[in-house]
């Protein structure tokens, strides 16, 4: 039963950058440092959530209301409103993590970021994981690995241009 919880969580884990405020804020091109964050509201309840360690990304400003956010691993692309951004999709993807258990279980998951940017040198903001099973043999697949889906977690973060 841990194994098959060890196999769900590192589905929907990791980490990068993206706030929520007032006025029109412009973040600068370049490094940004991440500050890390630790995992709040967890509904999938998993003790093994780790902290998000700190790190390096690139924000490249397109001048149009976009931003392009490069954490080394993944680009994604954020809209800016203000000083408010919205990144819906900063990550995601799916594990027929159902397969090896002979199970009809397709885990999907989506990590979205937003929050705000206080300056064009500060960001804070939340990156939420939601998780969703698809397939005939779900309920079995979750009464296996102890979570129930839809479940999701989120992970309040600061950063700062280099």
């Amino acid at each position: 039963m841990r194994i098959a919880r060890a196999l769900f969580l590192p589905l929907v884990l990791l980490g990068a950058a993206c706030g929520d405020g007032a006025g029109d804020i412009e973040p600068r091109d370049g490094a940004w440092s991440y500050m890390g964050s630790a995992a709040v509201d967890d509904t999938c309840m998993l003790d093994e959530l780790t902290v998000d360690m700190p790190g390096t990304f690139t924000i490249t400003n397109n001048g149009d209301g976009t931003f392009t956010v490069n954490d080394t691993q993944n680009m994604f692309d954020c809209t800016i409103d203000g000083s408010s951004f919205s990144c819906p999709s900063r990550l995601a993807g799916e594990n027929d993590i159902g397969a090896q258990f002979s199970l009809d279980a397709v885990v999907r998951y989506n990590v979205s970021a937003s929050g705000s940017f206080e300056s064009e040198t500060q960001m804070s903001g939340r990156q939420t994981v939601v998780v969703n099973c698809d397939g005939a043999d779900c309920a079995s697949f979750e009464a296996l690995v102890m979570v129930t889906t839809p479940c999701g977690w989120a992970q309040d973060f600061t950063a700062s241009a280099k």
